[in-house]
C-alpha cells in the first residue's frame, strides 16, 4: 500500500488494534516506515510484554503446541517438555490474574463480530521495535486496566527503548477525538524532532 501510494518512508499512526499492523510493518517492512504512532494502539496485540505475557497470544501459541502432540509426535526430548511445561505455567498463571481481575470488574461483553474475532485469533507475538516510536496511551481509571496499561508502558520502556510514551489523564480510548488538541501537539512535536 505505501509503495502504491508513491509514500517515501511516512510516519504512519494508527489507533486501536492497528497498533498489530503498526507493529507488522515495523517488523516484516522496516525500511517502509519512518517511524510510528501508536494512539492507544500500543496492547499486547502491538507489542507482546515479555514479562507480564498475555492471555490471548500465549494461548494461541499454547494451542499450537498442543496440537503438536499427539502419539506419533510426542516430545522426545526433555528440553521440549520444559518448554510446553513453562507455557502452561505461564497460562496457568494468566488465567488466574484474569480470574482475580474478574473478580473486580464487571465481566466484558463477549466480542460477536466474526471479524474482530478472527482478527484477534490471528494476533502475533511482536517483541521489539525497531522504528521511532510514540506511544499515547489513556490512563483508565479502573485499577485492572490501568494495571495492563502500565505494564503495557513498561514493556515499551524496556523493549523498545527509543520509544517515546505519553499517557493522557481523563481521556478515553478514543482520546484522538476526546483529547484531541493533545494528541495533535504530541504527534506534531514528535514529528517535528524526527526531522
Amino acid at each position: 500500500m505505501i509503495a502504491a501510494l508513491k509514500l517515501n518512508r511516512p510516519v504512519l499512526a494508527g489507533h486501536s488494534v492497528a497498533g498489530e499492523v503498526l507493529s507488522a510493518v515495523a517488523t516484516e517492512h522496516p525500511d517502509a516506515a519512518s517511524a510510528l504512532i501508536y494512539i492507544d494502539a500500543g496492547y499486547p496485540y502491538a507489542l507482546y510484554d515479555k514479562v507480564h505475557g498475555d492471555l490471548v497470544l500465549d494461548s494461541i501459541a499454547l494451542r499450537k503446541e498442543l496440537d503438536q502432540v499427539n502419539l506419533g509426535t510426542l516430545p522426545r526430548n526433555p528440553k521440549q517438555l520444559d518448554q510446553l511445561l513453562a507455557d502452561l505455567k505461564q497460562a496457568e498463571e494468566e488465567l488466574r490474574q484474569r480470574k482475580d481481575d474478574l473478580s473486580q470488574i464487571s465481566p466484558p461483553a463477549p466480542i460477536e463480530n466474526p471479524y474482530s474475532v478472527a482478527l484477534l485469533d490471528g494476533e502475533e507475538r511482536f517483541t521489539q521495535i525497531g522504528l521511532p516510536v510514540l506511544a499515547i496511551f489513556n490512563v483508565p481509571h479502573s485499577p485492572v486496566f490501568r494495571r495492563t496499561m502500565e505494564n503495557q508502558v513498561r514493556a515499551f520502556e524496556v523493549q523498545v527503548p527509543q520509544a517515546r510514551i505519553i499517557r493522557i489523564e481523563n481521556a478515553d480510548h478514543y482520546l484522538f477525538q476526546s483529547k484531541e488538541a493533545q494528541v495533535l501537539h504530541d504527534v506534531q512535536d514528535f514529528i517535528a524532532a524526527l526531522k
